[in-house]
């Protein structure tokens, strides 16, 4: 519903480790961009993970696309 009503900003994982809970994200990738776009996809899984690391802001995904 979150997706798609443009209510998501980011995907991220809660892993711990690169080998226990790893943050293997392929399947929501796969899942994003069949059910919007490749580039929501992007979006969701880089552009604004990114933006959040670098503390810049978040961009709605509506307002890109």
């Amino acid at each position: 519903w979150c997706l798609g009503e443009g209510c998501m900003h980011l995907i991220g994982s809660d892993a711990h480790s690169p080998y226990r809970r790893t943050p293997w994200l392929e399947d929501a990738r796969s899942y994003v961009a069949e059910y919007t776009a490749p580039e929501i996809a992007d979006f969701l899984l880089e552009e604004n993970p990114r933006r959040m690391l670098e503390n810049a802001p978040i961009r709605p995904v509506l307002a890109q696309f």
